[in-house]
């Protein structure tokens, strides 16, 4: 069953990070949002450094996102988390659009666009604060 994001045969070989979001398996839910997804794992990476965030990176053995959200928000102080969290689903978002433009618009992920979107995205999300 798929929840969001979970590549079909119709998008295969399109963009090498399926099932970017959410997968649901019959055994058991996994959250795909970065483990053993190279590209993901990348944007993730260089988004926190950005942001300052550095010491939460997810690490290779982190395999599920909301677990790994939840580890991270608990080594955030609180004046620091809700910015976080709201990074966090802009950073999600990012990556999800970034599939999304691989499989419908033909485009090559590529991590430094989705920096720079994720960037900009940013800055709008303040400016509406």
């Amino acid at each position: 069953m798929t929840v969001v994001g979970q590549r079909t045969d119709l998008h295969a070989g399109v963009f090498p990070i399926q099932n970017i979001v959410l997968s649901v398996s019959r055994k058991r839910r996994r959250s795909t949002i970065f483990s053993r997804r190279v590209f993901a794992r990348q944007f993730w990476h260089r988004f926190l450094i950005y942001i300052g965030l550095q010491n939460v990176t997810p690490l290779p053995n982190d395999a599920d996102f909301f677990l790994w959200w939840q580890q991270a928000g608990d080594r955030i102080s609180a004046g620091v988390l809700r910015g976080f969290n709201t990074l966090v689903v802009l950073g999600a978002w990012t990556i999800w659009k970034a599939r999304n433009d691989a499989v419908f618009e033909s485009i090559a992920p590529s991590v430094d666009r989705a920096l720079l979107l994720a960037r900009e995205e940013a800055e709008l999300w303040m400016g509406a604060c």
